[in-house]
């Protein structure tokens, strides 16, 4: 059977050339003579006529010819021949749970070496595939029979500090082997409960080799430091739970760097959870919150964690009308100030942390983030055209400044026209006029709305979007958007076009990456902590949390049970390899033997003469 057997067309029309060849090739034959003094009594008489097609001698070379371009032909026809191998797929559980100790190791060791005795009994010619089931799927190596690589490719995993269930890697193992014409899946973990049972209905053949014993243990489901709306914060609220069968007597502590800023004593029940509160210090930055506790799992013990400014925030409000002044002052949420806008100086006194410019637009941006709140000239990220009767048709769904604000029925008579510049991101608009749109630059947050909003007061719509704007550009609100789940991708805007970016992760050395347009997008973030992001006008750390409260359940061992009959598929299949390899390793052999039979006859000629 060939793979391409057109493939021998070339034989048909290579052969006839070969034999053409040897038969107008020259004809030289030897001849031994006593002497050659009668043929020079003979008259000068003409050479005979060599006839075009000399009759055809039979020579060895001509054949090995012939069996190399048959070899060659042959190759590219692609011989296959079939045989019959079992197939595999080993899905290694690679969540926070494995990396709970056993002793003087952790649980994947233990399936690893679990995996490795299956390869050692497995047969010559049978294939096995690794997945490593986290968060997300991947392929660790390949369906191959190759014993070394299958042992590189185990040795190769670690645990993360992610959740995640195994039904993922189990479609895409039965993928795999429904390519591979059928075979078996076996699941490596601590958890019976990784299983979900909606895969054992639909027939999938998944065996469970378990690992692990029943362990005490503790974890922090969650860390947030709360925030109303423009609050003050001013505290840590923490979710704690208990999953071992005995009481938990310890202790919890709030760190900013090095740092303890407030410690708690606990006491929770069996299989509960407990809500713990801690005063947070006054000031913003990255914070640990560290359960003080010996049990099986250590990465479930601390949760990293953003912490805002407990200080009002300092809001500076350029306008000729003291009605948004009035209105916010009356609030007692921050340290206003207000100023005329012939005034207004960029550079006088104490930066504010956000500056309102209500319909007015200075020769000179300040600095810090900025609103333009109903501009009336052009500033430098937009142009101003005018303006215009409008009202909303379209906005950016999920965006924090826009999340959950009913805008389908707002209209308006006079709507700022602008022109906005391609840095910017525009998340409400107009149908022909953006209305929203936000941006930043050098690490500083810009807002541009084209809405009268100060005209709006009384409008509850108006005074939450409003709020949000200055939410957004507060320094606090960065809490929110820094922290993601481990093993999710993290995604940074650029203020700037940069040609490196310098990422510094929780563990190992710095990476030096080359950002895709004005954003970086990292996708090995199978550990929790922070990630420092540097880039010229950037400095900013997202921290990667623990995903997933079950992932500190260790009191379900999994058991070595076949929860299906494992060759639900076929546990046998034939596959199709090709000789064409090997048929290539004899073409230089034969190419050295004519060269040997060359030289041969050429000697052999040469001492005859």
């Amino acid at each position: 059977m060939f793979a391409f057997p057109l493939a021998f067309l070339w034989l048909a029309a290579a052969a006839p050339v070969l034999v053409l060849l040897y038969l107008v090739r020259q004809q030289t034959r030897v001849y031994r003579v006593p002497s050659i003094l009668h043929l020079l009594a003979l008259p000068e008489a003409r050479l005979p006529v060599r006839r075009r097609l000399a009759r055809f001698v039979a020579d060895p070379l001509f054949y090995l010819q012939l069996l190399l371009l048959l070899l060659l032909v042959t190759a590219l026809a692609r011989p296959l021949r079939e045989k019959i191998v079992r197939h595999a797929v080993f899905i290694m559980d690679v969540t926070a749970s494995m990396q709970a100790r056993e002793g003087e190791r952790n649980r994947l060791s233990l399936a690893v070496e679990k995996a490795r005795r299956f390869i050692e009994r497995a047969g010559p010619d049978d294939r096995i595939a690794v997945l490593a089931a986290g968060r997300r799927v991947q392929v660790v190596t390949p369906f191959t029979s190759d014993r070394d690589v299958l042992r590189r490719g185990l040795s190769s995993l670690e645990a993360t500090d992610t959740a995640g269930t195994c039904a993922e890697a189990a479609y895409t193992a039965a993928n795999m082997l429904l390519s591979a014409g059928g075979g078996s899946m076996v699941l490596f973990t601590d958890s019976a409960l990784a299983v979900p049972e909606g895969l054992i209905k639909e027939g999938l053949g998944i065996r469970i080799e378990g690992v692990g014993t029943e362990r005490q243990n503790a974890g922090i489901l969650s860390a947030i430091a709360p925030m109303g709306l423009l609050g003050t914060g001013g505290r840590v609220v923490a979710q704690i739970r208990n999953f071992s069968r005995d009481d938990l007597e310890s202790e919890a502590s709030l760190y900013v760097g090095d740092e303890e800023c407030a410690r708690t004593s606990l006491r929770i029940p069996p299989m509960r959870g407990q809500t713990v509160t801690l005063e947070a210090p006054g000031k913003s930055g990255l914070a640990r919150l560290l359960l003080h506790a010996e049990d099986a799992l250590a990465v479930d013990n601390q949760v990293h964690l953003w912490l805002p400014d407990s200080q009002p925030l300092a809001l500076r409000i350029v306008s000729p009308s003291a009605a948004l002044a009035d209105f916010l002052g009356a609030l007692g949420l921050f340290r206003l100030s207000r100023v005329l806008p012939q005034q207004f100086a960029p550079a006088e006194g104490e930066t504010p942390e956000v500056t309102l410019l209500d319909g007015w637009v200075p020769s000179e941006p300040p600095a810090g983030n900025t609103i333009y709140l109903h501009p009336r000239s052009s500033g430098p990220l937009f142009r101003h055209r005018g303006t215009a009767p409008g009202e909303v048709y379209s906005w950016l769904e999920g965006h924090p400044i826009l999340d959950q604000i009913g805008l389908d029925n707002l209209r308006f008579e006079e709507l700022a026209m602008l022109d906005i510049a391609t840095e910017a991101e525009v998340i409400l608009s107009d149908r022909n006029w953006p209305l929203l749109a936000i941006a930043e630059r050098d690490g500083e947050r810009q807002v541009l709305c084209a809405l009268p909003l100060v005209e709006m007061l009384q409008d509850p719509t108006a005074v939450l979007l409003l709020f949000r704007m200055l939410e957004w550009c507060s320094p606090r609100s960065r809490a929110r958007d820094l922290e993601f789940p481990a093993g999710s991708p993290l995604t940074c805007p650029l203020p700037m076009p940069a040609q490196d970016v310098t990422l510094f992760p929780p563990r190992g050395a710095s990476v030096t990456l080359q950002p895709a347009g004005s954003r970086i997008v990292w996708t090995d973030t199978q550990r929790s902590g922070p990630y420092r992001v540097v880039a010229p006008g950037l400095d900013r750390t997202y921290v990667a949390t623990v995903s997933g409260p079950g992932e500190s359940d260790l009191t379900h061992p999994a058991e070595s049970v076949e929860v299906v009959q494992a060759g639900a598929n076929g546990e046998r299949a034939k596959i199709r390899t090709t000789a064409s390899a090997w048929i290539l390793w004899a073409v230089p052999i034969l190419l050295v033997l004519e060269w040997l039979a060359f030289f041969w006859r050429k000697r052999r000629l040469d001492d005859a003469s």
